[in-house]
This record gives C-alpha cells, structure tokens and sequence, in this order.
C-alpha cells in the first residue's frame, strides 16, 4: 500500500492519491480523470488491470486495510 504515487505504463503516467496493490502490479487506486464508476464504462473506457475507485471509497478501504 502507497501514498502519492505515479502509476506507469507504455502509454500512461498518472498520479494517485493511494493505492493498495495486488496481483503483480495491479492495484486499487482513486481515478480522478473518471467522471462515472461502475455500470458498463468498462466496455469501451477500461483501465490497464487496475480496479479504479472514487476517492472517497478507495481511502476508506485504504484505512480499513
């Protein structure tokens, strides 16, 4: 589990606040860049293995683990 980190890859480079890794890399992690959670945005606006939260949702399971 991190604070203030830069998740990187081959095509991106974004900032989270905190994220809790798993599975070789991916992580939970707040998405500031998404403007909707959940339903179906993951057909066509997916992320790179990680599962993206509200910021609120993700430093409230942050603080749980």
């Amino acid at each position: 589990m991190e604070r203030n980190r830069y998740l990187t890859g081959a095509d991106f480079k974004v900032h989270v606040d905190v994220v809790a890794f798993f599975n070789n890399g991916e992580g939970l992690h707040d998405a500031n860049w998404r403007g909707a959670f959940g339903g179906n945005i993951y057909k066509n606006s997916g992320s790179h293995g990680c599962v993206n939260m509200p910021r609120d949702k993700v430093k409230e399971l942050y603080n749980l683990v």
